[in-house]
């Protein structure tokens, strides 16, 4: 078997640097800054302690790395608002959304605590606390320059743009603070919804608003034309280690009285998802996770105003009141199938995620871009495909990779995320 390649060896390199900084955001959140050792994150990330210093020579070194992803998460997702297709008024709700719902998970009062623990620690960098600084003052800048925007068009009332800037900020981050500890103890009904509530406190009363492009009604895909066959792939994350392999299949189906496509995974080991998607639109209706022939154990349902994720191993049991055009992201890689290829080249999607990836539950933003043309060889044999990348503004070092045939059916020959390779293998 040949040994790893340069970049395959990077790729495990870039991994273990992310598993290593997810536990560094637990053991400094929970223990605080002084008592953190550099030896308790290695302990809990699984690590060496000499592989942490090819990434870290010091413990303020780390955590000033946490300070700058933690500060910077509100700043990313308001540069990905600001570039949403919407009005001024949508894009800042859009905003206030996304950040309220990312604190419904106990990984996001971590970044609120490091955050925190910068501002008020002794022994802290200068230099790490100008970074908060920085980041607080271009997110207000991004904000004012929407308010001003809306303003123009008779959206937003006509006061002082800088101060509705800090307002708005000030209430999107405290009920994101207040939530996250609110969920910590209680089982709360949480709401996307507070960002509309937080931008109706920003309209003009006397402007109509036009209708949001978030409706649900509008779709930026083309007509689902699923292959009929089975699809069976295999997954490797370098040489050196054995392939898994599963199976896809799309078919046609009502579900409630309404015509859906109904979507299986099916792993080696017998756990299976299976995706409802409304057949007209393809926004989804249930997802569920099933092990043989029981029940579902995992399941996530969607509503016309809400979002119910139940999730026993991972103690999650959230109801998130939405309404607006939504999808999930274990159905994108059945949904980009109709991606536009020809005539768009790049395209915004709000997802729901349920923790996968060891991400925090919620609402996040995705940009798609159109990549072009290639040709890419699989088991199943060569095709001349488009390929799409998406990103997240959040976890900007996480890239995914998607390659659909130019010529019907399009379902995706290869997929390339966190450091794995999917294959399509067969068409049964």
């Amino acid at each position: 078997m040949s040994p790893r390649s340069k970049e395959a060896n990077q790729l495990v390199l870039d991994i273990r640097r992310e598993q290593f900084i997810a536990a560094a955001f637990k053991i400094f959140a929970r223990r605080g800054y002084a008592a953190t050792r550099i030896s308790d994150i290695a302990a809990a990330a699984g690590m060496s302690h000499g592989l942490i210093y090819h990434y870290f020579k010091t413990k303020e070194e780390v955590f000033a790395e946490l300070v700058k992803s933690a500060s910077n998460v509100f700043l990313a997702v308001t540069k990905y608002g600001s570039r949403y297709d919407a009005s001024p008024l949508d894009r800042l709700r859009i905003i206030a959304e996304i950040v309220i719902s990312m604190s419904h998970s106990e990984e996001s009062t971590y970044y609120l605590n490091i955050v925190e623990q910068a501002l008020v620690s002794e022994g802290i960098a200068e230099m790490t606390k100008e970074i908060i600084v920085k980041n607080v003052a271009s997110s207000i800048q991004l904000i004012q320059s929407l308010i001003l925007e809306g303003q123009k068009r008779g959206q937003i009332i006509c006061e002082d743009p800088q101060k509705l800037a800090l307002a708005y900020y000030s209430m999107v981050k405290g009920m994101s603070g207040m939530q996250s500890k609110i969920d910590a103890f209680h089982d709360f009904t949480a709401s996307f919804s507070d960002g509309a509530i937080i931008v109706r406190a920003l309209g003009n009363p006397e402007c109509r608003q036009s209708k949001s492009l978030d409706h649900r009604k509008t779709s930026p895909f083309a007509p689902l034309k699923p292959v009929s066959n089975t699809l069976v792939y295999r997954t490797r994350i370098s040489q050196k280690e054995e392939a898994t392999v599963h199976r896809e299949s799309v078919t046609k189906s009502v579900r409630n009285g309404k015509d859906v496509f109904r979507i299986v995974t099916e792993q080696e080991s017998g756990e299976r998802m299976v995706a409802f998607i409304n057949a007209g639109n393809l926004l989804p209706t249930r997802i569920e996770f099933r092990t043989g022939n029981e029940k579902a154990n995992h399941w996530i349902d969607y509503k016309d105003d809400r979002v119910i994720i139940h999730y026993p191993q991972r103690g999650i049991h959230k109801e998130l009141q939405w309404s607006g055009r939504l999808y999930d992201n274990y159905t994108v890689p059945h949904i980009l199938q109709s991606y536009p290829f020809e005539s768009v080249d790049k395209m915004q999607l709000l997802l729901i995620m349920d923790g996968i990836f060891g991400w925090p539950v919620g609402l996040y933003g995705i940009e798609i871009m159109n990549a072009g043309r290639e040709t890419v060889r699989t088991p199943a044999g060569e095709y001349d495909c488009y390929r799409l990348e998406l990103s997240n503004p959040v976890f900007e070092k996480i890239k995914i990779r998607y390659w659909f045939p130019v010529d019907a059916p399009r379902y995706y020959v290869r997929r390339e995320l966190l450091g794995s390779v999917t294959e399509l293998v067969e068409i049964q």
